[in-house]
C-alpha cells in the first residue's frame, strides 16, 4: 500500500529534523524516490534526487563501496524513470545514466553488476533495441541468480518476458507475476516500474 508506506516514513522523517544517522537519511530518500517511481512520478522522484544529491556528496557516500552502489543505482533509476518519462527535453540525462552504470560495473559487490546489466536493458529499451534488451537481460538474471536476489531475478524475467515475441514471452510475464504476487506485490508492473525503469510501458509481444 503506497499511502500506507508513506505515512510510515513520515514520523521518521519528521523525527530526525537534520540529525538522523548518514546510513539512515540515504535509506529515507532511497523509500521515498521509491514510493515516487511506485506511483508513476518520474519527475518527483529525479526533482528528489537533484534536491539530496549534495547531502549524498556531502556525507562521503561515495567512499564506500556499498554505499557508492546504491547511490548510483539510485540516481540512475530515478534519470531512466524521467527519460522513459518524457524523453524529449531530458536526453541530457543519458549521458548521467551511463556514467552512473559505468560506475555500477566498476563495484566489487556481488550484486553491482546485474544491477548494471539491467538499467542497461532499461536504457536499451527506452531506446527500442530489443536485440540488446534481452542480451542485457540474460546477464542480469544470471548475476541476480548467483547472489541470491530471487526478487529481482524475477523483475528482469518479466522484462525479457515483455520483450520476447508471442506466447513464449507472455508464459515468463504470468509466472513471474504469479512469483512476485506471493511475495505480497499487488502489482508487479508498477513494482517493475521501480526496480527496472524503462520496462513501465511493456512492449508488444
Amino acid at each position: 500500500d503506497l499511502e500506507a508506506a508513506r505515512e510510515r516514513l513520515r514520523p521518521m522523517l519528521e523525527g530526525w529534523p537534520g540529525e538522523a544517522p548518514q546510513v539512515h537519511l540515504l535509506h529515507m530518500l532511497k523509500i521515498q524516490v521509491d514510493c515516487d517511481l511506485y506511483a508513476g512520478d518520474a519527475p518527483g522522484a529525479w526533482r528528489r534526487v537533484l534536491d539530496q544529491w549534495p547531502m549524498l556528496e556531502q556525507l562521503g557516500f561515495s567512499r564506500l563501496s556499498t554505499r557508492r552502489t546504491e547511490v548510483f543505482h539510485l540516481r540512475a533509476r530515478a534519470a531512466l524513470a524521467l527519460l522513459a518519462h518524457d524523453p524529449g527535453p531530458n536526453l541530457h540525462l543519458r549521458a548521467i545514466v551511463d556514467s552512473d552504470l559505468e560506475q555500477l560495473a566498476r563495484e566489487p559487490m556481488i550484486h553491482a553488476r546485474p544491477l548494471e546489466a539491467m538499467l542497461r536493458a532499461s536504457l536499451y529499451a527506452i531506446a527500442g533495441d530489443q536485440k540488446a534488451v534481452l542480451q542485457r537481460l540474460s546477464g542480469a538474471i544470471y548475476g541476480f541468480d548467483a547472489a541470491g536476489m530471487s526478487l529481482f531475478a524475477t523483475v528482469a524475467r518479466r522484462c525479457k518476458g515483455q520483450w520476447t515475441e508471442g506466447r513464449e514471452g507472455r508464459k515468463i510475464v504470468q509466472q513471474a507475476d504469479v512469483f512476485m504476487r506471493m511475495q505480497d506485490i499487488a502489482e508487479p508492473q508498477r513494482w517493475v516500474a521501480m526496480v527496472a525503469p524503462g520496462f513501465m510501458l511493456g512492449h508488444a509481444s
